[in-house]
């Protein structure tokens, strides 16, 4: 896939490098941050500069050949090449905007987010897995296929880990500008890893979100959460009651809060005929394929089937692509939520009846 990608975004790649282009681009990223929707990042950045970020994170990660989604290649191949622009726009302020709302309003919650990130993303080092309960752990790699306990903080020890032996800091630079560095928390993870096995002495899974909380035992001024239109100190529920951890709790505020938008991106890269078939397939009790094929007029069930096993790995592969933890990793109300919005939007193509 990844070499027919790469032919087929020449086209793309060619427009993109006209001097004419060149002055496009700069013109639509400036527009854009001046616009009220943009966050303060954007607003505060010199066009010029936002322009090369914007283009990086353009080229090398919303079209990165190897996570290549078919549907941008369809927009490609058809010469739509601003409408790309448009949908890079989009996925790179949400995740300027979603990356200011985390560290402003709850540096921990960042900080979570962030370590489930970077453990998953190498795998050279750590091997993440999730437990019954539903959230991440991590061992290093070696022990991969081993199987080790799980290291039950909670019960050892329930308020602190302030007794514990710092992560080492790095020289006399404040913490705030190491402590969500990547290389740096791959470092704290190996150290906090260690600690735990000389105080169990056996090799441990350690949940992701005890990481978090030894790192904000040393880092006080992580733990200081501001949630919208919430009490200092109340407990935040779900409409279900079930109560969650401040950084967990966050990971839903916000995944609830960007999941609209989103939505709409991934819905406006899909046909009308497959958002036809998205929603049918999704409605309440299911249409079957061949009553789809009839009411939306295809030839027959497998092209229904076609079309809506392309959507669902469209789905996949867009939520695998945005910014943050993948579908499959986001608390299940924020992953359900997106669904039906998904299918909301969807429905809106289908023909009165």
């Amino acid at each position: 896939m990844t070499d027919l990608s790469e032919k087929a975004l020449k086209p793309f790649h060619d427009w993109l490098n006209t001097p004419e282009t060149v002055s496009y681009v700069l013109h639509y990223v400036a527009v854009k941050r001046q616009q009220a929707s943009a966050s303060p990042t954007v607003s505060a950045t010199d066009t010029e500069d936002l322009c090369q970020d914007f283009t990086l994170f353009l080229l090398e990660r919303f079209l990165a050949p190897d996570r290549m989604q078919t549907d941008l290649l369809a927009l490609i191949q058809n010469g739509q090449f601003r409408r790309i622009l448009d949908l890079a726009w989009g996925r790179f302020s949400w995740m300027q905007r979603d990356l200011e709302r985390n560290k402003e309003l709850n540096p921990r919650g960042y900080l979570y987010r962030r370590l489930r990130e970077v453990l998953r993303q190498h795998e050279d080092r750590f091997s993440v897995t999730i437990s019954a309960q539903g959230y991440p752990l991590y061992a290093p790699v070696q022990h991969k296929n081993d199987d080790l306990p799980f290291f039950a903080a909670m019960d050892q020890y329930p308020t602190s880990f302030n007794q514990w032996q710092p992560p080492r800091a790095l020289g006399d630079r404040p913490a705030q500008d190491y402590v969500f560095n990547e290389q740096w928390l791959l470092g704290a993870a190996d150290e906090f890893w260690h600690q735990v096995m000389r105080e169990t002495g056996v090799p441990s899974r350690i949940a992701v979100r005890d990481l978090c909380r030894y790192l904000a035992c040393h880092y006080p001024w992580l733990n200081r959460p501001v949630f919208e239109q919430e009490p200092e100190g109340r407990a935040l529920d779900t409409p279900g009651g079930v109560r969650h951890a401040p950084e967990e709790q966050l990971l839903l505020n916000t995944g609830l809060r960007s999941i609209a938008p989103l939505a709409e991106q991934l819905v406006a890269t899909w046909s009308s005929t497959q958002q036809q078939v998205f929603a049918l397939r999704l409605a309440d009790p299911p249409v079957t394929l061949k009553e789809v094929a009839s009411r939306i007029g295809l030839s027959d069930h497998n092209k229904a089937h076609a079309l809506y096993q392309k959507a669902v790995q469209s789905l996949r592969n867009f939520s695998s692509n945005w910014p943050g933890s993948p579908l499959s990793d986001l608390p299940e109300e924020v992953a359900q939520t997106f669904i039906e919005e998904v299918h909301r939007l969807c429905k809106k193509s289908l023909p009165c009846p």
